[in-house]
Parts: C-alpha cells; sequence; structure tokens
C-alpha cells in the first residue's frame, strides 16, 4: 500500500492487521479464538483485518 497522501487511511487507523493475505490470515490465526470473528477484506493490492461491526441498539438511556 504506496500512498503521499499524509492524510488519515482508514486500513491503518481502524484495523488489527493490514498487508499481504497470508500475513493477514496469520495474523487472525496467532488471534486464536479472539480472531475467529473478525472480517478480512482485500483486493490485489492489500488485505485488512478488522473488528466485525456490532450494533449497540436503540436503548442508549442510561441506568442507575
Amino acid at each position: 500500500m504506496h500512498t503521499n497522501d499524509l492524510g488519515r487511511n482508514e486500513a491503518w487507523s481502524q484495523s488489527l492487521a493490514v498487508g499481504s493475505e497470508a500475513f493477514v490470515l496469520g495474523t487472525q490465526e496467532r488471534l486464536g479464538v479472539r480472531g475467529k470473528n473478525r472480517n478480512i477484506d482485500g483486493n490485489d493490492d492489500f488485505f485488512v483485518l478488522r473488528e466485525p461491526e456490532e450494533s449497540y441498539g436503540d436503548d442508549f438511556t442510561p441506568k442507575n
């Protein structure tokens, strides 16, 4: 992943691993149980290992 853009890149800042498919799969495997439900996205340039997107639901009411 080569870029001259010095701004924030979502792939790097919101992923557990970024790189080749082999690297990302290896990272997922090394995470063991914690890696099983992680999402892998990618293309020919690079792959990313991400947290699954979760919904918090509609109830944000504070509980005391």
